[in-house]
């Protein structure tokens, strides 16, 4: 039985048509694997770096002393000592300037201040040495009743006399700190009328006067705030006989008062 022409053909084609095939099938898995590179298309760069699997990480560098990193295991990377090698690095702790300490050299300098007080006004040294700052402010009462007419009224019982500057022996307040000071009275009266005036270096400032009423105890105050300069002296006084009812008792209390309120 013989193969016809037709047949021999057909087994001759039949491998030709099986390495197409197979031709095709790998260059469609090449341009997969590739993502277009085949048909000449261009990849964008990955714009997420690409990081190694797990598994195949670099192993960690070991640090040294004050964490310089070693590059062998047990041997330590030297130090760079700046200035030497790079002369153009400064040299720590030598060029970099100190922050002057607070002392004597930083201290306020002290201005040229009044004859026979030392600045800075207000501040006196206590009980540890340190510096204390006192203001100048006094109350005082008055303890004797009916004091004498035309002097100035001596409230002798201190509740306050910081600085000192308020002398109760005679009624007078002398200011030691230039400043702008505040001054206040409350008086009493009882069996005649009071007639009061708060004066600065003999020159009357403000007068107060109260009548008396029969059977009653009857008060009156004043108050005003004043310059002052060094040796200015203030003080309360009764200019006259007729008015000069000014009362004290256990349990009332006539006062004059001064503080300075900032100085100049």
């Amino acid at each position: 039985m013989g193969i016809s022409s037709q047949e021999v053909m057909a087994m001759l084609f039949f491998p030709v048509q099986l390495l197409a095939v197979t031709v095709t099938i790998y260059l469609e898995l090449v341009r997969s694997a590739q993502g277009g590179v085949y048909y000449g298309i261009k990849q964008l760069p990955p714009q997420v770096p690409q990081y190694q699997p797990l598994g195949q990480q670099v192993p960690h560098i070991p640090l040294g002393k004050e964490g310089i990193p070693m590059q062998h295991m047990g041997k330590e990377v030297p130090h760079m000592q700046y200035g030497k090698e790079y002369p153009h690095l400064p040299q720590y702790m030598k060029e970099v300037p100190q922050m002057p300490l607070l002392g004597k050299d930083m201290a306020p300098k002290k201005e040229k201040g009044i004859e026979g007080l030392k600045p800075p006004y207000g501040y006196k040294k206590g009980k540890a040495g340190a510096a204390v700052y006192e203001m100048p402010a006094f109350t005082a009462e008055l303890l004797t009743p009916f004091p004498r007419v035309g002097v100035p009224v001596k409230f002798d019982k201190l509740l306050y006399n910081g600085r000192q500057n308020y002398n109760p022996q005679t009624g007078i307040f002398t200011c030691e700190i230039p400043g702008v000071y505040y001054f206040a009275y409350h008086v009493h009266c009882k069996g005649a009328s009071v007639w009061v005036a708060l004066f600065k270096n003999n020159e009357p400032l403000m007068y107060t006067y109260d009548e008396y009423k029969k059977g009653f105890l009857d008060q009156a105050s004043g108050s005003a705030v004043v310059q002052l300069m060094h040796g200015d002296k203030v003080y309360v006084q009764m200019p006259s006989e007729q008015a000069a009812g000014l009362y004290a008792g256990q349990y009332v209390h006539s006062s004059f008062s001064g503080y300075l309120l900032y100085p100049m």
